[in-house]
């Protein structure tokens, strides 16, 4: 019921403020993941994809594009905890450097909406169980942050 504007502005640029189509791109993307939906993924690559030749060349304006060129390009790990000790497992292992990955969790209850966190059981009475996942397919599930780390490329502390 406004009136009509005279241009419609596309904020693409990072300057005081972080560009919001780029914030919204990298949520996209995040959720896409979280939630197992294809079409947030590829709406993400289609907004990176298009403003390419700027995030080259104007990377001092473009730094959460990079960034969400980078989490395109470097495979996303799925890190899912799984116990009762699950919450303090994920208190521990945010204390790490992990850029490229997404953390989730449940504690001993019914599990989730999430599918990422379809399936996942804590196991053999254990704490807790993590389950390190990458496009879906989870390696061998460990039961300590220090194992986890391992298999999270990057992930292991100096």
């Amino acid at each position: 019921s406004a009136e009509k504007l005279i241009a419609r502005k596309k904020e693409i640029f990072d300057n005081v403020v972080p560009s919001s189509n780029g914030m919204m791109a990298r949520n996209l993307l995040h959720l896409g993941i979280l939630l197992d939906h294809d079409a947030y993924q590829l709406q993400a690559r289609n907004m990176v994809s298009q403003i390419n030749s700027l995030i080259e060349g104007e990377p001092a304006y473009m730094s959460n594009w990079a960034i969400l060129y980078s989490e395109l390009a470097t495979p996303m790990a799925e890190v899912v905890m799984v116990g009762p000790e699950a919450k303090a497992m994920a208190r521990e292992l945010r204390k790490n450097y992990l850029p490229f990955s997404l953390l989730m969790g449940t504690g001993p209850g019914p599990g989730s909406i999430l599918p990422l966190l379809e399936g996942k059981t804590n196991l053999d009475g254990e704490p807790a169980t993590i389950y390190v996942c990458f496009n879906k397919t989870c390696q061998l599930p460990v039961h300590s942050v220090k194992q986890a780390l391992e298999q999270i490329p990057g992930g292991q502390r100096p």
